[in-house]
């Protein structure tokens, strides 16, 4: 007697492979989605915390100066008689002070200081608010960032620029 063995067919066969074979595809897609996806998220995340480190670092250093002056190529915060610090401005932010320096990689597209209610592009050193737009790969971030200064630095500011008038 012949035994009769359950198997599939051929084309059975070929119909779960060809499936199969799909079924694979598409989550190599998906998974490839997902990563291309994780990869931009990363890289915005760290675009944003060199964002973030800079406008801490700049905040910090506006809040705790006397004077805030500005260069031609950037500014320049004084701290009592020998501490400044140097912001230069250009393909990079260099933020000097003393022998040490940090740099940060965006450039600076566009940056105006004002002082008090004058017009934004005065011709004063001296400012108590700036205006950042800073470039990282093509992504422009604008930060704007206001100096609060006690009465009688702002009698000195006054002063000096009375008499450069």
């Amino acid at each position: 007697m012949k035994a009769s063995i359950p198997a599939f067919t051929i084309t059975e066969t070929v119909v779960a492979m060809v499936i199969s074979g799909l079924m694979v595809t598409m989550a190599a897609f998906t998974w490839n989605a997902f990563g291309v996806q994780f990869q931009q998220y990363q890289n915005g995340s760290e675009q944003m915390i060199e964002v973030e480190k800079l406008r801490t670092a700049f905040q910090l250093d506006l809040e705790r100066s006397q004077f805030c002056e500005k260069q031609p190529n950037g500014i320049q915060l004084t701290f009592g008689e020998n501490r400044k610090v140097e912001y230069s401005f250009g393909n990079r932010v260099i933020r000097s002070q003393n022998e040490m320096a940090d740099t940060f990689f965006f450039r600076v597209s566009n940056w105006q200081t004002g002082y008090g209610k004058e017009d934004p592009l005065h011709s004063g050193s001296f400012f108590d608010r700036i205006q950042l737009t800073l470039t990282y790969e093509e992504v422009e971030f604008p930060l704007i960032f206001r100096k609060e200064y006690d009465a009688v630095s702002k009698m000195k500011i006054e002063k000096q620029q009375q008499m450069s008038r």
